[in-house]
């Protein structure tokens, strides 16, 4: 049969992808017509990372050439999460294609993640003696991404688009 060789990786990055350009749609705006020209690519990108508002961690944006991990991509832009998760980017030489965004934890330790959920408790909610909307410490280690596709915008110059734990697992699952 001729699909077996690529079922399963294509039928995944086609799913991400789909997910991706549903997700980045959310948040507003009007339907619109066919025969309207293409925007403009975006000159920044903004957003927010969120597992629990994800604080004064790095945000990388990766132009993609073939892998969706990045690792043949570009750099095009970087920046640091504020204390309420959002982020913006400004672009080096963004050129209009799709981008991997990750968001990880600083080499210097200060990335926090605020308790947002109640698993034991009352006063450790989130473990160890964490309360309720206290921060959580962040392991180095810790990372988050998300796939977008060709950012463009209606003549503002941003795109936005959220780095979440949703985004993360779709873009695990693009990944194979």
């Amino acid at each position: 049969m001729i699909l077996t060789a690529f079922p399963r990786r294509a039928t995944a990055a086609a799913f991400a992808a789909g997910i991706a350009l549903m997700l980045s749609a959310c948040g507003g705006g009007g339907g619109g017509s066919s025969d309207t020209p293409a925007a403009p690519s975006a000159s920044r990108l903004s957003g927010a990372a969120v597992k629990g508002v994800i604080r004064n961690a790095d945000v990388t944006v990766i132009e993609l050439a073939n892998n969706l991990n990045g690792s043949d991509g570009r750099v095009v832009g970087a920046g640091t999460t504020s204390s309420t998760g959002a982020y913006e980017v400004s672009f080096t030489d963004y050129r209009g294609g799709p981008v991997r965004i990750n968001v990880v934890g600083r080499a210097d330790g200060t990335t926090r993640v605020v308790c947002d959920y109640r698993i034991g408790a009352p006063g450790d909610d989130c473990g160890t003696g964490i309360a309720f909307g206290d921060d959580i410490p962040v392991d180095v280690n810790f990372s988050l991404s998300s796939l977008a596709p060709t950012l463009s915008t209606a003549g503002s110059g941003a795109a936005s688009f959220n780095v979440t734990a949703l985004s993360a697992l779709i873009t695990t699952l693009a990944e194979g």
